[in-house]
Formats: structure tokens, C-alpha cells, sequence
């Protein structure tokens, strides 16, 4: 199952959430408004121990008013997984145009979500988006924060292939070498298939000699 963190963009009721679950099996979106990266680490203590278990998280936070810092990326990773998740990967946060300016301020939206996806890379987390999406200028709010529905459907859509039904591999989290037992039937048989072979060809040889 995939759960989807994050800011309003990211609840359940929002376009892009919509439309992720339109097309992944077993998704479900969780974010809330207003949230931060600093605002999910004071949620997620607060939630009981097991809350993801067995669950493979997505944390798509593009930045508010100001950029996280890597060490608050990676500790919230930490937490998440520490509460049973199977992985945790990021999703960069698209790249704005030119002259966006947030809220009627002289601050670029680029300023904030481009230093969120230097933090996100030097956290060193998984990220499931290496790229980030280049938006439009007409898939961005008036407000210079948010997205068009159209925005946000296209986020979606550049995300969509990146997830598969089968459970992403965390690098906190590596598969299991087989097991001595798994070692010894596959070495085993192909013990077996081999005296297998070398009795054929004796016997082929016997005829052969006649």
C-alpha cells in the first residue's frame, strides 16, 4: 500500500491525490494543510508506533514559506520508518517558471521549492522522482504557491509510472540474502541435474561401444 504525505496538495480531496489513486491500487492520501517538513515530525511522534507498518510512504512537501533543512528531511525519513514503514521515498517538487512570486512578496516560489529539492538530495533519502516536472505558467495560482488542477494532474501523471503494485525497495531496507537452507536445495540440485547428465552420456557410450 502506498500513502501519500504531505501538505494540502496532497489530501485526499485534492486533484493530484485523485488522480494517483485513479490509477495505483491501494493509495491513500493523508496530507493536511498548511504542513511542513518540521510540522510532520511533530505529528508523527505523536502517532502510535505502529501507524505505517508495512507500508510504503511517499512524502511530497514542496515547501511553504521556508526551505527545510536536509537533517530535518532525513530525521523525518527516520521516523517513518522507525514507525514500521517498508520505505519511505520523496517526490521533488515541480520546477516553477521564471518571476512566480508567492503571496504578492518579492520571493520567488523557486527560491523555496528549488533549495526543498537541494535538501531533499543531500539528505541522502530515496526520491522517486529524479527529475523534477518544469510547470507552466498557466498551471500556477494566482496566489504563486499552488497548483492548477491542470498543474497538479500533470505532477500526477509524471509520477504514476514511477510507482508499481510490487513494493519499492527502501535503502535502509535491502532484501534478505537467501537463507542457507534456500543455498543448499539450489546447489543441491544442480548436483542432482548434473550426475543426472554425466549417467546419460555413460550410457549413451556403452551403446555407442557395442
Amino acid at each position: 500500500m502506498y500513502v501519500l504525505l504531505g501538505s494540502s496538495t496532497s489530501d485526499a480531496s485534492s486533484p493530484f491525490s485523485r488522480r494517483i489513486r485513479a490509477a495505483v491500487p491501494n493509495f491513500e492520501a493523508r496530507g493536511i494543510s498548511g504542513a511542513s517538513v518540521a510540522s510532520w515530525i511533530v505529528k508523527v511522534r505523536a502517532e502510535p508506533a505502529a501507524t505505517y507498518q508495512g507500508q510504503n510512504v511517499l512524502v511530497y512537501l514542496p515547501g511553504q514559506v521556508s526551505v527545510p533543512t536536509s537533517t530535518s528531511v532525513r530525521q523525518l525519513t527516520d521516523l517513518v520508518l522507525a514507525r514500521g514503514a517498508a520505505s519511505v521515498q520523496w517526490v521533488l517538487p515541480p520546477k516553477f517558471p521564471a518571476g512566480v512570486k508567492m503571496n504578492n512578496t518579492d520571493t520567488d516560489r523557486e527560491q523555496i521549492t528549488g533549495g526543498t529539492a537541494r535538501a531533499i538530495l543531500s539528505a541522502g533519502v530515496a526520491v522517486l522522482n529524479p527529475s523534477r516536472l518544469i510547470l507552466r505558467a498557466a498551471e500556477v495560482t494566482n496566489d504563486g504557491v499552488h497548483l492548477t488542477v491542470a498543474g497538479q494532474n500533470r505532477l500526477a501523471d509524471s509520477l504514476i509510472p514511477l510507482l508499481s503494485v510490487s513494493a519499492p525497495i527502501s535503502p535502509t531496507n535491502p532484501q534478505a540474502p537467501p537463507s542457507i537452507s534456500q543455498s543448499t536445495m539450489v546447489t543441491g540440485g544442480g548436483l542432482l541435474t548434473l550426475a543426472g547428465v554425466l549417467a546419460g552420456a555413460y550410457g549413451v557410450y556403452l551403446l555407442l561401444s557395442r
